[in-house]
């Protein structure tokens, strides 16, 4: 790769690095089991095609006169095939950014053979599982694969970014990592269907009826901030850092009825739209683990390629939390919603599941999640 300065994104990722109060909250993972029937040998080959595409996933992130640079790593990331692996173990090696590299590949053998994938959150987000799955899928197959769009960096819209925050000012927190508890369900076919109803009467999508709920439930414990795709259509096959994580300041009090809400939930996320690639820092804030008490990412996805009866876990995490709520949903064929919290405090699991089921107008005997 050739050497360039860190967006806003991944610089703010590497000041948080150095500041020491991080641990492993920036490793992302993606779990992949298959059958028995895997050709090991290809899907290894698979791994290193992959790496071959995808440059930032060879480098590293250098200190250059107190400024992040990506540069290509001291060492090829790895590709190992071995007997057994352990996910939590992988999850909790860590990286080293200043030397990389910042992504690893581990295939092991086994009546389901697994592939784990770990990579640090300077090169990798949401939407690069998806791409991995789907390149790895095509060259595992020995499908050609058009080669990469060359995309310039874009240029954030400082000074109109700074006028939003101060007219809109939000509650800051700091927090540092903590060991976090998770819980996770999947919405039964008929609650999904629902919700698709209930936000399309309404005129809103079903993330700004989610995020509603979630504002309902949680708003309590401080502000919200919600993760969000700067990706342009260019980037949509590439893999790295294309998510800005901004504060949302919706006018509207927490505690007004979901339903009551979501319009002004869906008016004040489009104000905030034009300047989802402005970072928090041309306002004047610091880096940060997360902004605000509470956040939300929420991405949708099309049905994963599949190939020798792959299954896939998106939502492989090393449980550290880095505030005291964060949902994360995945919604495509299915819908997964998983929260995480620092271990000792209590996700407001039972409430947002009666919240979320009577606004999508389940009776109480009909489950939300399978």
């Amino acid at each position: 790769m050739i050497p360039r300065p860190a967006t806003a994104a991944e610089a703010g990722v590497w000041f948080m690095e150095q500041s020491g109060v991080a641990d492993n909250a920036y490793t992302l993972g993606l779990t992949v089991s298959f059958g028995p029937d895997l050709d090991v040998a290809a899907l290894v080959s698979a791994c290193r095609a992959v790496l071959d595409r995808h440059p930032v996933l060879r480098g590293a992130v250098e200190d250059r006169d107190g400024l992040p640079w990506l540069v290509p790593a001291r060492e090829r990331p790895e590709v190992r095939h071995v007997e057994h692996v352990s996910v939590a173990g992988e999850m909790a090696r860590g990286f080293a950014l200043h030397t990389g590299p910042l992504c690893r590949f581990t295939v092991a053998s086994g009546e389901r053979p697994l592939l784990v994938v770990t990579a640090h959150h300077s090169v990798f987000d949401g939407h690069s599982k998806d791409v991995l799955l789907r390149d790895l899928a095509a060259f595992y197959r020995k499908t050609p694969l058009a080669p990469l769009p060359v995309v310039e960096p874009r240029r954030p819209r400082f000074v109109a970014g700074r006028e939003f925050w101060r007219s809109r000012p939000y509650r800051p927190a700091e927090f540092s990592a903590w060991p976090g508890e998770e819980w996770a369900g999947v919405l039964t076919h008929e609650a999904s269907a629902r919700l698709d109803v209930v936000a399309k009467d309404a005129g809103v999508t079903r993330f700004e009826l989610l995020l509603s709920a979630l504002r309902f439930v949680a708003g309590g414990l401080g502000d919200l901030t919600i993760a969000l795709s700067t990706r342009t259509p260019a980037e949509s096959d590439h893999i790295g850092l294309f998510v800005n994580e901004l504060p949302f300041p919706c006018t509207t009090p927490h505690d007004v009825p979901v339903l009551d809400q979501v319009h002004a939930v869906r008016r004040d996320l489009r104000a905030l739209y034009p300047f989802r690639c402005t970072p928090l820092s041309a306002a004047g804030a610091r880096p940060s683990l997360s902004p605000t008490p509470i956040s939300i990412s929420y991405r949708r996805r099309s049905e994963p390629p599949s190939f020798a009866d792959s299954r896939v876990d998106w939502t492989t995490s090393t449980g550290i939390a880095r505030n005291l709520l964060h949902l994360n949903v995945v919604d495509g064929p299915t819908t997964l919603v998983k929260m995480l919290h620092p271990r000792g405090t209590r996700a407001p699991v039972e409430e947002f599941t009666e919240v979320l089921r009577d606004t999508i107008g389940l009776t109480p005997a009909e489950p939300l999640w399978t």
